[in-house]
């Protein structure tokens, strides 16, 4: 297939193959343009079932990774989501679509930055902020304490860290 072949309705095909069979969940694919929530330059590339670099040695996580991930949390649509490792915010947006709320924590501030404009372009109103924790600036206890009965972690390996990093424990009380 060339490149501009490929269309969302090509994600929705690599997910299904992947297994998934919630249908709330594949029309959540079908309607988040992936290609709104990939770097400029990165386009042509955004409905490739592929994980695409954003900066700071971190990638996106594969879409259907991501789908199976989320259809394995179960969702109802009264859900509130704790989400560690927005990345720019496509699964952000996928876990938005299917529950109440998403709080969402992201390590880099510009990538968190980013992760809000792309949410706001695509008039996700119920992720209430995407910040960045580890230095203060993000959204543990935005939610005014709220328990999050799902808890999502996509953060990888940091760079030159050599592995995985957890997040402070400031988090947890929210979880």
């Amino acid at each position: 297939m060339t490149e501009a072949a490929y269309r969302p309705e090509d994600l929705v095909r690599a997910v299904r193959a992947a297994g998934i069979s919630d249908e709330r969940l594949l029309q959540a694919v079908r309607t988040t343009p992936r290609a709104a929530f990939v770097p400029a330059g990165h386009q042509a590339h955004a409905y490739h079932d592929v994980p695409i670099s954003i900066g700071h040695g971190q990638v996106t996580t594969q879409p259907s990774l991501s789908a199976v991930m989320i259809e394995g949390l179960d969702l109802s649509v009264d859900e509130h989501v704790l989400e560690i490792g927005a990345g720019l915010g496509f699964q952000t947006a996928l876990l938005a679509r299917l529950a109440t709320d998403v709080v969402s924590i992201e390590r880099w501030p510009d990538i968190a930055h980013q992760a809000q404009l792309n949410l706001a372009r695509q008039g996700i109103r119920n992720v209430p902020t995407v910040g960045d924790t580890w230095t203060g600036q993000g959204p543990v206890g935005h939610t005014t304490a709220r328990c999050h009965r799902v808890l999502v972690e996509t953060e990888g390996p940091f760079p030159g860290g050599g592995g995985w990093e957890p997040p402070p424990p400031s988090y947890l009380p929210q979880a």
